[in-house]
Formats: C-alpha cells, sequence, structure tokens
C-alpha cells in the first residue's frame, strides 16, 4: 500500500473526524486520506453539548436534546423555554463510531493505530512520521493539543485557565429528574476563589449526568471531585437512594493567546490547537463543525484550506480577554455575574452573544445588563497597566 496520500490527519478526535465527515460528502469525496490517532476511539471518553437553532448537526448523533434551562444562581432561579434553541448531547463514543462507519466503507480513507512524532513541510508537501513509517500527503491536519505547553511561552502576558469536571452519570431508584430540563448552572456550591457549578443533563426520570465544573489555574484531585459530587446530589437535589453507572473526566484549555491556524502553509492546525474553543465559555463543538466547513470550501475553491477561516473579531477578543482576567483574580464573583447576566437577558440572546452573532446593540445590551465594575477594573489592569 502506498504511504501518499492528499490528506493526512494528525489526530483522530472530534476535529479530525469532523473534517474528515466534510470532505467525504464533499465533491473532494474520493481524494485519499489517512487518519492516525494513538487511541482506537471505542470508549465514551467525552460528552459535547452545545446550544443551537439551526439544526447544523446531523439528528444521527444527537443521544438527547432539551427544550428547557434551568439556571439556580445567587439568591435567584429561574426556568427558561429555549424558543427556536435546543440545548443537544453529542456522546463521543457515538460521534467516533458514526464517523468510522461511514469513513470505513471508502476505500479512500484509511486508519492507523499509532503516534505521530514529526511533521516536516518541504514546500510542495507535507511529510508526517509515526513510530513505524512515514507518509507523505498535500496537507496535514494536525489537532494533538498536548496540555500546558503553550503556557510555558510568556506566561505573563497572557490568562491561562483550565475549565476542568468530573462528571457521575447516577440512576436513581425513584424519578429524580425532568428528561425535559437541563441545568445549565447551578451555583449552590462554595466558589472558593473560583468559578464552580453543577452541570445536570438529565437522561430519562432517574438517570442524569452530572457534572462539577471549575474555572482555575490547577486541577483537583479525584477525592475533591467526588466529594463535591456527593455532596450535591445527597443534599442540594436530596436524592440519596442512587448508584453509579458511569464516570467522565475533562480538562479544556481557557486562554486568550492569539488563535494559531498552521504552522506552515502545508501544516494545518484544527481543533483546539487552531483556537476554536470559545476562551470564556469553553464551547467548541460547533465552532469545531463550522471551521470543517470552512477549511473544505477553501479546498474546493481554491486548493487552500485557510482562505475562508476566521478568527474572532477584535471586540470579542477583547472581551474574553477581559472574562479571562475577572475568572482568574475575582472568581468568587463569577457567580453572582452570571447571575445577573442571565436573570437580564433571554437565553437566545446570550447565545448568540457567545456565539458571537450579535451586532453592536446586543453587544452593548449584554454588557450594559452586568455590574460594571469587575470589568472595568479587569480593562484597566490590562489595557493601562498591563497587568495580565
Amino acid at each position: 500500500m502506498s504511504n501518499d496520500y492528499d490528506f493526512i490527519f494528525a489526530g483522530g478526535g472530534a476535529a479530525a473526524l469532523s473534517l474528515a465527515l466534510e470532505l467525504s460528502q464533499s465533491s473532494l469525496k474520493d481524494r485519499s486520506i489517512l487518519i492516525i490517532d494513538p487511541s482506537d476511539k471505542k470508549v465514551n471518553d467525552r460528552t459535547w453539548c452545545f446550544w443551537d437553532s439551526k439544526d447544523q448537526i446531523s439528528p444521527v448523533l444527537i443521544h438527547r436534546t432539551w427544550r428547557n434551562l434551568q439556571i439556580n444562581g445567587v439568591g435567584w432561579s429561574n426556568l427558561f423555554e429555549l424558543g427556536e434553541y435546543n440545548y443537544a448531547m453529542v456522546r463521543g463514543i457515538d460521534f467516533y463510531e458514526y464517523a468510522r462507519s461511514q469513513l470505513s466503507k471508502k476505500p479512500n480513507f484509511h486508519f492507523r493505530q499509532t503516534s505521530v512524532t514529526q511533521i516536516r513541510d518541504h514546500g510542495d508537501s507535507v511529510e508526517v512520521a509515526t513510530e513505524d513509517a512515514a507518509y507523505r500527503g498535500a496537507y496535514c491536519f494536525d489537532s494533538r493539543y498536548i496540555f500546558s505547553a503553550d503556557q510555558k511561552k510568556d506566561p505573563g502576558s497572557y490568562h491561562d485557565l483550565i475549565q476542568h469536571f468530573r462528571g457521575w452519570e447516577i440512576e436513581a431508584n425513584q424519578i429524580a429528574f425532568n428528561p425535559r430540563t437541563v441545568t445549565l448552572f447551578d451555583f449552590r456550591t462554595p466558589q472558593n476563589g473560583s468559578m464552580r457549578f453543577f452541570y445536570v443533563l438529565p437522561l430519562a426520570e432517574k438517570k442524569a449526568l452530572i457534572e462539577y465544573t471549575i474555572f482555575s489555574e490547577s486541577i483537583l484531585s479525584s477525592e475533591e471531585y467526588d466529594r463535591a459530587l456527593k455532596t450535591y446530589i445527597e443534599t442540594i437535589l436530596n436524592i440519596r437512594d442512587y448508584h453509579l453507572t458511569g464516570i467522565e473526566n475533562g480538562r479544556i484549555p481557557m486562554t486568550d493567546r492569539p488563535a494559531v491556524l498552521n504552522a506552515s502553509p502545508r501544516h494545518i492546525y484544527i481543533g483546539t490547537r487552531s483556537g476554536r474553543v470559545k476562551p470564556s465559555s469553553g464551547y467548541a463543538f460547533l465552532r469545531i463543525h463550522q471551521d470543517s466547513k470552512a477549511i473544505v470550501r477553501g479546498l474546493i475553491d481554491f486548493n487552500d484550506p485557510m482562505v475562508y477561516r476566521t478568527k474572532s473579531s477584535t471586540a470579542y477578543q477583547w472581551f474574553d480577554r477581559i472574562m479571562l482576567h475577572v475568572m482568574k483574580y475575582r472568581g468568587n464573583e463569577m457567580a453572582s455575574l452570571f447571575t445577573q447576566l442571565f436573570r437580564n437577558n433571554p437565553p437566545a440572546r446570550i447565545f448568540r452573544f457567545l456565539d458571537e452573532e450579535t451586532g453592536i446593540i446586543e453587544i452593548l445590551k449584554v454588557l450594559t445588563s452586568l455590574r460594571p465594575w469587575p470589568f472595568l477594573q479587569a480593562f484597566l489592569q490590562t489595557i493601562l497597566f498591563n497587568k495580565n
């Protein structure tokens, strides 16, 4: 078998499979493609959630959707109807199995279970070396992200936080959940200097995925996550008779470092490595999906994967930077700020704002709905005094 391919993927997770699926459904579907990943992707290692009003993701991939949203803030709570939006959940294992089943049907798509060791751009092609072979392609799409490697560079100039979480999937012995309502933020937990909340994804009346989520510079021990989850389930949700059916762990980089879309003309970054994670929220799944479409469109129109790719506007980059500053230095205030955000704005406006789809009027409505001092102080420290 030849070691020459049109497109080579270093990494075979969400970003790679999303782009590979887009290629397989386009006029480029007959190009030769190699996907390299050290994992066989046969476990449910993560869950992606997102809001959507445009049905951008195939229903085949969606495990659950919710039309109601519960917020439990500081001294305030509310149940929202999402209107034109759905809040949706995609399980990692479902996405991996669907993508591999679709791509494996095509003789020009190949998988290798090994690790990429080096990538070299030779100008007219790119060479991808693994532990046991070398491959050559027109482009390499690289989604490998070595957590915290970037933070070692110029750490004083940027805000680098981690959104880290541990989730318990539980089954109660009595009806305990409303399958139509997702709890996006529940701040009924000590903040301890960092933004912390619980996230409840009901899967049935007796079953849910409950996640303890924290925005900070360092992660917790397994015992600390488990202790907080147990306390929340038994004292806040008042569920005492239940059993654990699954565990999920995750870490998502939250940074205002400038997005880098490629290492060289033929070595292209995708996924988290290319800044697809929204810095102030951690959401990435739809942003990855949209980026995949842009890459394929560029390849079709100009044989250039970069031409249609975008970065956040300057205004949104500054908002993300200021929000990360507040999270880093005034973490205890984030619960009250998010309470104000949902108390003073409909979810649709917040979703459009976080999706960077709002005009200046809606941006001003969101910003003026929040207590200004934390943001003004962050702005002064960040801009005028150049403090992180």
